[in-house]
């Protein structure tokens, strides 16, 4: 009922490969489908432990991010939407190829949390997918926190029904989007949020003027979205050393009780709008641990480079 998509790279770090990711989900959940999309040259070890896998032409860096480290967006787009044109099975998962997803049989998980958030406004056109689909809340930054992160979504992983997800991501390429590629420039749109401004421009709802608006950021994460967190998935990521980012997607993102009550809110469920005591404090501890890591991380940064100095 379920193919994995696995892009990117093949993945090797401190005896974890992409090959072991792949077996792992297999035994997680043994009767999916598991594709590896990845680029013509990559050595992968064990190729019977993926049922397909594509060796893309690498279409190269989209540009320079303002860390000045380059830009993956059209890679991910060629290698995860060939990745899911190939596959069978009605329900898809995308995920990068350093993460591994632990919780077992994640289908009945994910469709039950879809449901739980199955709420919608057919008559807007805004509700576009057939199903919802669901994004970790790993870098979905909640706005609220932010003056800028409309409609970034987390890339890192996508559930939902296989046309939905074609329909996603068969976009303009980031290279043809005509952003502001300056590394200088903190007005570049980042990979997120590319694909669901082109995917809205591709479907003729897209006006400039959203580009900063929480509002019509709400209207198209509920009534096309569902967002789960990290721990519901058990979604780990091999490359880098934490759960959550630090920084603006860490402490900016999105928690499972943000979600939970700007759901309640947005469609006016009222008994569900307020969070529990315990939720409350639960959701403000989580908040309250990336800000002091995110500052702890910056003070030792800035402490090692001042006595570099010296």
């Amino acid at each position: 009922m379920i193919s994995f998509i696995i892009q990117g790279p093949y993945f090797k770090r401190k005896g974890q490969t992409t090959t072991h990711f792949a077996l792992k989900l297999r035994a997680l959940n043994p009767d999916c489908e598991i594709i590896f999309s990845t680029w013509e040259g990559e050595e992968v070890e064990n190729e019977n432990a993926f049922d397909k896998i594509i060796y893309n032409v690498d279409p190269g860096s989209s540009g320079i991010n303002i860390n000045g480290k380059g830009i993956n967006a059209d890679r991910q787009l060629v290698s995860t939407l060939n990745g899911l044109k190939e596959a069978t099975k009605p329900y898809c998962i995308k995920l990068r190829s350093d993460c591994l997803i632990l919780k077992p049989e994640i289908l009945d998980l994910l469709k039950k949390h879809c449901d739980r958030y199955s709420m919608r406004h057919d008559d807007n056109e805004i509700a576009i997918f057939k199903n919802k689909v669901a994004v970790s809340n790993v870098t979905t930054k909640y706005p609220k926190l932010s003056t800028d992160p409309c409609f970034h979504l987390s890339d890192w992983f996508y559930f939902g029904l296989k046309e939905d997800l074609i329909d996603l991501l068969d976009i303009l390429p980031y290279k043809q989007a005509g952003y502001d590629n300056n590394p200088t420039s903190r007005t570049t749109v980042a990979p997120e949020q590319h694909i669901i401004i082109s995917w809205l421009k591709k479907h003729k709802l897209w006006q400039p003027v959203f580009e900063n608006s929480v509002e019509k950021h709400q209207e198209v994460l509920h009534n096309n979205f569902v967002i789960i967190s990290y721990n519901q998935l058990g979604l780990k990521c091999y490359k880098f050393g934490y759960h959550l980012p630090i920084g603006t997607n860490g402490f900016l993102s999105y928690t499972k009780f943000d979600f939970a009550k700007e759901y309640s809110a947005y469609f006016k469920i009222g008994h569900q709008t307020q969070l529990s005591g315990i939720e409350e404090l639960q959701n403000s501890s989580i908040k309250g641990y990336h800000w002091l890591r995110f500052r702890l991380i910056r003070m030792a940064i800035w402490l090692r480079r001042s006595l570099k100095k010296r």
